[in-house]
């Protein structure tokens, strides 16, 4: 196969629930061609590894890994696209980061790499000291350590996500090794914060996801004794689930109070994703990676407070109003989606498309559609769905 016969597309697909998928394609399908190789770009051959990022104002912007030609060489470099709706997007011309400007990265790896410049796998966020300027993580191979052309995970910043300065040394304890041995490669780094912590996930060797922690405020402080050894993320994680084995490139959500661990699972050739718990153990490096999401262990007396399954129900109307009140009961808090249909199976409104936490809510449907305009009598059934399952109720409209 030819090396440049693969990787040329990112497509995307959305859900609210983690259960259904959706995407702009015909028939509702995942979009595959959002981002596509140009000939005669820096990303000719290869594009991937996207990162997405919504700062105020009305564009999203994408950074990706694109790979050119470059006369024989296949050097990575780090592209800009933007997007107003999260369809359509515009790939910049101008590259935003590249090896020849970081300081630390090696300009001509030609041991592994034949020459090709690795810069690749951004991850963005916002920088968290409150400046409104953003961090951008990524990866290349360090020059400051000779000949041994390893891989560690670097760090630039930028106040307007077009411009970026890269941190004059890499994160060294990222070259540490493993269990695995000595560590020449490691892939998707990212970092978020947990206990009190901040964790820096990343892939090595391609084949297991090791992270570190460190208690510093920065997350761009790159002195290696402030980060710990590199933690085994199935090592920690309660019960060892099998496929974590088969786990890289993971990626972190927080969606309110719920906590969301993602990566590509290379056994099922699928995205595994699963909800971050906390643990028995009062490690601060453990957690329950678990999905369908179940409830951190309780007391006795807690369990009983909570329902025992999911339910939706029509707890009643309200005389001389179209008003239809109902009540959710979930067994642990989970994103939820309420929707109206009618007999037709046509989406007639949308209640709820959040977080909901465990235990009773109740939801009103006023009788109008997503337009606001009352409904015609008849029968509407009211569907709830999330990551624990589906519940549906049945209404009966009349004016």
């Amino acid at each position: 196969m030819p090396a440049d016969s693969n990787e040329r597309n990112i497509g995307h697909a959305w859900t609210s629930d983690f259960v259904s998928w959706h995407g702009p394609a015909i028939g509702d399908k995942a979009d595959t061609l959002a981002l596509r190789v140009r000939a005669g770009k820096f990303d000719a051959r290869h594009v991937w590894a996207p990162t997405v990022i919504h700062p105020p104002g009305p564009y999203y912007y994408m950074f990706y890994t694109g790979v050119g030609t470059d006369g024989g060489k296949a050097h990575q470099r780090i592209g800009l696209a933007t997007s107003l709706d999260l369809n359509t997007w515009t790939p910049s011309e101008t590259v935003v980061l590249s090896a020849p400007q970081i300081p630390w990265v090696k300009k001509n790896p030609s041991v592994n790499y034949g020459g090709s410049q690795q810069l690749r796998d951004p991850f963005v966020m916002e920088n968290p000291d409150g400046s409104g300027s953003y961090i951008m993580y990524f990866v290349a191979v360090d020059s400051l350590t000779g000949s041994a052309e390893d891989m560690a995970v670097g760090a630039a910043t930028s106040s307007d996500l077009v411009h970026w300065t890269p941190k004059a040394r890499p994160f060294a304890a990222t070259e540490r090794p493993t269990f695995q041995g000595h560590t020449s490669v490691v892939e998707s780094p990212h970092i978020f914060r947990r206990n009190g912590q901040w964790w820096m996930p990343y892939t090595v060797g391609q084949d297991q996801v090791f992270f570190e922690t460190s208690t510093s405020a920065d997350p761009t402080d790159t002195v290696a004794t402030h980060w710990s050894s590199p933690v085994w993320l199935r090592g920690v994680s309660q019960g060892r689930p099998a496929e974590l084995q088969y786990w890289h490139a993971t990626e972190h959500l927080v969606d309110g109070s719920a906590e969301w661990l993602a990566a590509f699972d290379d056994n099922a050739i699928a995205i595994d994703i699963k909800g971050i718990f906390p643990t028995d153990s009062l490690g601060v490096d453990s957690l329950l990676l678990d999905c369908p999401p179940k409830p951190p262990t309780t007391g006795v007396g807690d369990q009983g407070m909570l329902p025992a399954r999911l339910r939706l129900t029509v707890a009643g109307s309200r005389f001389g109003t179209p008003d239809v009140d109902l009540r959710m009961e979930l067994p642990w808090g989970v994103a939820v989606r309420v929707a109206v249909y009618d007999v037709t199976g046509r989406r007639v409104a949308t209640l709820v498309n959040r977080w909901v936490p465990a235990g009773a809510t109740d939801v009103r449907w006023n009788g109008a559609d997503e337009n606001g305009y009352r409904v015609a009598s008849g029968v509407y059934f009211i569907r709830l769905s999330c990551a624990l399952g589906a519940q549906v109720a049945k209404v009966v409209m009349l004016h």
